[in-house]
């Protein structure tokens, strides 16, 4: 209607109920008054008219009385009428409150979340508050700010006047490091009256999708100026975009520079994250949430609050629940759940908030379309994480190293990659050296200054690749075919080894087996292919004839491809320090071989009350100790890197002992003044590290006996058993004991014999010369052999 219809003038006045249906049948036929505690009225609208036509200017007559009049969709139509809501908006200064306080907390978030690391001359300012403040905490209160503007702006298009957003100041704890709560204004938009569906759900969802486009915005510029290092102090606080922003980074930046850069993200950025992760949660369908009014404005209140909409969100909160992690541990996740259920379980089913004048309206077609794609896309482009940030434990882990192959082929140029891992979030250095060499005729260099050691930097989240080139150098024979190299980069050693490509070579050096009696060298061989092939050993000049191959007089030995080893039988005497190299001649390949160490431990002879260390004595001193170290009974793994054990408590009164099966390691002390006895129990073995040289390790087998000092090149040794060198036909024995010991004589070979006393007796307490000459012809060998409290010399001549 244009124009209202005047109210005749009645002789009797009317009541309010009577008043407010005169000035409603003005618009519409009231049928009958229904009563309540508010007027309630039946009405029909009149023909040609729109009844939310006519909803719409009975409320614009009547809000200047203070009342309003809601819609119900029964038949015929039922008008309620209520008082408008009046003074809900409390004074400015309690906004001003939050704002404040929010702007402290997230200052304080801010600097807490950088701890870990800025770049040098700070983010933007170099006062960490300052970054703080600029970086972080302005663009989300103006984000806030604009958002509430334009939510403002919004519902003034629909006449509706609704409060400013303001943001609500919460903790920056560890589980929630942001600062703020979220946002939220006074009165609560469900407090207020809404027109229509239409104006409640556009209103709702202009809010947190600013907050999210700006957020979105913030956080891709703080991307950009984000560099690709920032060292690091301490574990970092890592983010996890939202799904676009991570999916266009990975897209722009790649994986690595992409975690590098949440790792020590710029404050924009976790502004940005921020804001975002506030946006999505309150489009959640939760009453009181901007989403749960959003939901009923698609939807309307009647089915939005009935039972079945209620279970349905329920599910699926359940479900996001355990997508989200929330019941596997404590998270951000589980606070934010505990608040949507409290919320949905509580007011999920009350249909008198929000208040909707007109909700059987319902929602215009272009409106309800434009707000499902708004709120698809915003569901989607700013999903959180299931993790959206998290501590790096693992930001200092050390380097990994690897090889690229443990065994190499040789070849006229044989190359091995070491492979330098940096999995950690700071630059570190790696220094590398080749401490074992493959010697022989092979050559190995470095692709750097220095052929032998390289060191360098690497970067966070990188691998670098370090070449060895190993060059053969002209030869005739191959000289150990199989050699192990020895990396050590830091404090990591690896070891590859370097083979020919053969059918079948050696492994290794020759190993003296056996004993000097009955002496044996053996080989491990190892077949790429079993081949049916032969062996045959080299010239030995005058050591042919003291060596047969594999203990059979033939020269060629045929071979099955099932050998593990071979092995060279040698006549007594023949100990290792006599054979520099044996060469023979696999394959129709000529390999000359170097004498590896003995796997026999050398004896240290004492008796059962122990061994004495005579102050001043050259004897009967430390003698091959003299130098220092530290002793260890059954020491597993190598030497200790630095010396860290005592030396055994000299006693005020009575004997010093030291007795390695109570105090299992210590320093060897000065001994000056008192004598100090070592015990140590039979079969033990004992291990001597020497002070200064971390690599030198000696082990010794304990036997008892007689403890003898033999003189080696002007040096007295306790490990006395073994093969002797007679200089100028005499050597010289030590003993330090009371009792004489006679010295038992045996022949052997096929030689001359030699030309010595066999009545040679070891005089208690004093240094005994013995004589003997070695024939002149042939090859000759002597060798100190304990037995039983006997000690035997042994002399042997082969012919040749």
């Amino acid at each position: 209607m244009s124009e209202l219809e005047q109210l005749p003038v009645h002789a009797k006045a009317w009541n309010q109920r009577e008043l407010l249906a005169k000035i409603i049948s003005r618009q519409v036929h009231v049928i009958d008054d229904i009563g309540g505690f508010w007027p309630s009225y039946q009405v029909q609208e009149r023909d040609g008219d729109d009844i939310h036509q006519q909803l719409d200017e009975i409320n614009s007559h009547l809000e200047k009385l203070d009342w309003i009049v809601r819609l119900y969709p029964e038949e015929p139509w039922v008008m309620q009428v209520l008082p408008a809501p009046t003074r809900q908006f409390p004074k400015n200064h309690v906004a001003i409150v939050f704002w404040l306080l929010s702007l402290f907390t997230t200052a304080f978030a801010a600097e807490k979340w950088m701890a870990s690391g800025r770049p040098q001359g700070g983010w933007i300012f170099e006062h960490a508050t300052l970054d703080a403040l600029v970086g972080y905490s302005l663009p989300i209160l103006f984000t806030i700010m604009v958002a509430s503007f334009v939510q403002k702006h919004v519902a003034n298009r629909y006449g509706v006047r609704v409060p400013h957003l303001f943001p609500m100041f919460g903790p920056a704890v560890l589980w929630w490091p942001f600062g703020i709560i979220g946002f939220t204004s006074m009165p609560r938009s469900d407090a207020r009256v809404w027109p229509d569906r239409a104006s409640m759900g556009n209103t709702a969802v202009s809010a947190p999708l600013v907050i999210i486009l700006l957020g979105m915005a913030i956080a891709l510029l703080g991307l950009q100026l984000t560099p690709n290092y920032v060292a690091l102090s301490s574990a970092p606080l890592m983010l996890e975009l939202p799904l676009f922003l991570n999916l266009l980074g990975l897209y722009t930046e790649g994986d690595v520079e992409m975690m590098l850069k949440t790792a020590w993200a710029h404050p924009l950025t976790r502004a940005g994250s921020t804001l975002m992760f506030m946006g999505w949660i309150s489009l959640l369908p939760i009453p009181t949430f901007p989403g749960g009014r959003v939901i009923i404005s698609r939807m309307g209140i009647a089915e939005a609050r009935t039972g079945s909409t209620q279970i349905m969100l329920l599910m699926v909160m359940m479900l996001f629940a355990f997508l989200f992690g929330a019941f596997s541990g404590w998270s951000i996740w589980t606070p934010v759940v505990a608040v949507l259920f409290v919320l949905l379980i509580q007011r999920g089913s009350d249909p008198r908030l929000p208040v909707v004048l007109d909700d059987f309206k319902g929602m215009p077609e272009q409106d309800h379309r434009r707000i499902g794609w708004m709120l698809f896309v915003a569901f989607m482009f700013a999903l959180p994480a299931q993790i959206p940030f998290e501590v790096a434990d693992d930001w200092d882990q050390s380097l990994e190293f690897s090889l690229k192959s443990d065994d190499i082929v040789l070849g006229n140029v044989t190359v091995q990659y070491i492979y330098v891992n940096n999995p950690s979030l700071v630059t570190q250095t790696w220094n590398l050296e080749i401490f074992q060499p493959p010697g022989g005729s092979i050559d190995s260099h470095l692709d750097c200054s220095n052929d032998h050691q390289c060191s360098g930097e690497i970067l966070p989240q990188n691998e670098i690749t370090i070449r060895i080139d190993h060059d053969i150098m002209p030869f005739t024979s191959i000289t150990n075919p199989q050699k192990t190299v020895g990396i050590k980069i830091n404090d990591v050693i690896l070891n590859y080894t370097i083979s020919p490509d053969e059918e079948v070579f050696p492994i290794g050096d020759w190993v003296w087996q056996g004993s000097i009696s009955e002496p044996a060298y053996c080989v491990q061989l190892h077949w790429n292919e079993p081949i049916q092939t032969s062996i045959s050993l080299e010239s030995q000049g005058d050591l042919q004839d003291l060596i047969t191959l594999d203990g059979t007089p033939n020269d060629i030995l045929q071979l099955d491809g099932t050998e593990s080893e071979i092995c060279l039988s040698g006549k007594s005497g023949l100990g290792p320090d006599d054979v520099n190299q044996i060469g023979f001649n696999l394959n129709q390949t000529v390999y000359q071989m170097d004498i590896g160490k003995s796997n026999i431990i050398p004896k240290l002879i004492m008796p059962e009350t122990g061994i004495n260390i005579i102050p001043q004595s050259n004897q009967s001193g430390w003698n091959e100790w003299s130098t220092g170290g530290e002793l260890f009974l059954e020491l597993e793994g190598d030497c200790p890197t630095e010396q860290t054990t005592s030396v055994p408590l000299r006693p005020i009164e009575g004997d010093w002992i030291w007795d390695l099966a109570v105090k299992r390691s210590g320093r060897i002390p000065i001994v000056e003044q008192q004598i100090l006895t070592i015990l140590a129990p039979e079969h033990s073995v004992i291990t001597w590290c020497s002070a200064g040289d971390l690599m030198t390790r000696t082990d010794y087998l304990v036997s008892f006996g007689p403890s003898l000092s033999l003189l080696v090149a002007e040096d007295w040794k306790r490990a006395w058993e073994g093969q002797i060198t007679f200089e100028n036909s005499s050597i010289f024995i030590h003993n330090p004991g009371l009792n004489n010991l006679s010295l038992t004589i045996d022949q052997h070979g096929n030689g001359a014999d030699w030309n010595v006393s066999n009545e040679i007796v070891l005089l208690a307490g004093q240094t005994t010369e013995i004589i003997a000459v070695e024939p002149l012809s042939g090859q000759s060998f002597a060798w100190l052999v304990h037995d039983d409290w006997q000690v035997i010399l042994h002399l042997a001549n082969h012919e040749v």
